[in-house]
């Protein structure tokens, strides 16, 4: 359960929102092949402090499936579906108490991990749509209508190795088209704020002992996004790409692990 408190100042009244969810997993294992379902039950209440026609609540089921088949060799081809649920609180210019978004997104991907030799890699494809997003009203420009829907189409990579004299790395990429696939507001077919479609990382990190024995690690790597939109309609503007440093040192002895990192190592300004 989740509760939280907002008070936006002297002519805003204070929010407090709550959300209770139950949720069973099973995950079955048949030869060569994995299966995971879930369900999940969420109630979620929204009340705003002197405006008790504004309070909401909230329920709904979300479901889950994957399966895995192992072909050997330390390759695993997958496949999933995943539900979602996002309540938005408040009340449309008539009174009616918004609905929550929903979500529904499949993935299918690989994943290799062969044995003993200390690397593993993964690539998934995915598509996520988003229903219940609010829009604009034609007939009443004081009123939002829950018709805007978003698509997002993505690619995600990455790959983590142990190299000799205890160097590791792990390199990731992730390419996401994020658009606005219905909306009243004129902006249909636009990116989504602050989605870039293109991030990419790098790391890199030695460790100055034996594993299993405790000692030092240093590692550093970049961080780089892609420019994206910091907004919709008319007005879109484009929020341009950067490449971001960091850095870390850590000691490891016994089950403790004391770490310093650094974000942004240059100081660099950018834009976010």
């Amino acid at each position: 359960m989740q509760g939280s408190g907002t008070n936006c100042g002297a002519h805003q009244p204070s929010v407090s929102e709550r959300q209770l969810g139950f949720y069973a997993q099973d995950q079955i294992r048949w030869n060569a092949w994995t299966f995971t379902l879930g369900l999940r039950h969420d109630k979620a209440r929204s009340a705003t402090d002197g405006s008790p026609e504004a309070s909401t609540e909230d329920k709904a089921w979300s479901k889950r499936a994957g399966a895995t088949y192992q072909l050997g060799n330390g390759w695993a081809p997958y496949v999933s579906y995943a539900e979602s649920f996002l309540p938005l609180g408040g009340v449309d210019f008539y009174g009616k108490p918004y609905k929550p978004t929903r979500g529904k997104q499949w993935e299918a991907g690989v994943k290799w991990q062969p044995a003993g030799q200390g690397i593993s890699a993964y690539a998934a494809l995915y598509q996520l749509r988003e229903t219940n997003r609010k829009t604009n009203d034609p007939a009443n420009p004081m009123n939002s209508l829950q018709v805007g829907e978003a698509k997002v189409r993505g690619l995600e990579a990455e790959v983590k190795a142990s190299l000799a004299r205890h160097w590791d790395v792990s390199l990731g990429y992730a390419y996401t088209d994020a658009r606005i696939s219905r909306s009243n507001d004129g902006d249909q077919g636009q990116r989504l704020e602050s989605v870039p479609k293109h991030t990419a990382s790098a790391w890199l990190s030695h460790r100055f002992a034996a594993e299993g024995r405790g000692g030092w690690t240093v590692g550093g790597g970049v961080r780089y996004t892609g420019s994206q939109s910091s907004s919709s309609g008319t007005y879109a503007i484009s929020t341009p790409a950067s490449t971001i440093a960091d850095a870390m040192l850590a000691y490891d002895a016994g089950d403790w692990r004391v770490a310093f990192n650094v974000v942004n190592l240059t100081d660099k300004v950018h834009i976010t």
